[in-house]
């Protein structure tokens, strides 16, 4: 099935859905891509047994920072600071299984040292007060990407038409 693409233009935001998106790490890839992205922050929601991730992320021997954060009693908010394009980090936490993940594009060095304390920040509040360029959320389980960003940075109309050549 053909991906189906939603466009909200707002005054200094656009959002972009993709519905019926095959969330593999070559699609997602693709998206990095198109926002020329190589650095970024993840927020992973985890469930569960929270410890098998981190055994995974240790068995990796990956460079990152880790801060956590417990949302709720079964959810952990797990922010890496990571290069996207090296290693096989983003593909080995797509095939861990887990349900989402955020991931935030910021230029702003201080608030990639102080992310945890804008993490409860939804992600257009990060966008529209230019504490984040570009935000793209993947829910797994739902085929769904959503992509949030600053219009005085990225060209919508160029955004929407690489989204819709690709998918």
């Amino acid at each position: 099935m053909r991906a189906r693409i939603e466009k909200y233009i707002y005054i200094r935001t656009a959002d972009v859905y993709i519905h019926n998106f095959e969330c593999t790490y070559e699609n997602v890839g693709v998206i990095f891509d198109i926002f020329a992205i190589n650095q970024a922050i993840m927020l992973i929601g985890v469930r569960g047994n929270e410890s098998s991730f981190f055994d995974k992320i240790e068995k990796l021997k990956l460079k990152y920072k880790l801060n956590c954060e417990k949302i709720s009693s079964d959810v952990m908010a797990i922010t890496i600071h990571s290069n996207l394009k090296s290693g096989n980090f983003f593909r080995d936490i797509l095939e861990y299984g887990i349900e989402g993940v955020m991931i935030y594009f910021i230029s702003n060095d201080k608030v990639h040292e102080n992310f945890l304390g804008y993490s409860r920040y939804k992600e257009r509040k990060l966008i529209k007060e230019g504490l984040a360029d570009a935000c793209v959320g993947i829910a797994f389980d739902e085929e769904i990407v959503s992509v949030f960003f600053r219009k005085e940075i990225y060209n919508v109309k160029q955004i929407v038409s690489k989204i819709k050549e690709i998918f």
